[in-house]
């Protein structure tokens, strides 16, 4: 049973209750990145953009548009 209504349940909390943290690189996956190549990483700025948009994406969705989007209505076999 949820302890709140379905709209205020985004996916990027319930994946990172379930996964943990969704960062692509493993640099990213604390607040302060510690790699000590940092400052010299040709792609660390593409891992940020990337991380950053997954995160917008994934918090930016509910548990409330997941259970009424079309694709999920279409049969009766519910996988969210």
């Amino acid at each position: 049973m949820l302890a709140k209504s379905p709209d205020k349940y985004t996916a990027g909390q319930i994946l990172r209750a379930v996964e943990g943290n969704l960062a692509p690189v493993a640099c990213l996956e604390t607040d302060v990145n510690q790699c000590n190549r940092r400052s010299i990483c040709p792609t660390i700025g593409f891992w940020e953009g990337f991380y950053n948009v997954i995160n917008n994406y994934v918090d930016s969705v509910t548990l409330q548009d997941l259970a009424s989007s079309e694709c999920v209505n279409e049969g009766n076999d519910y996988s969210i």
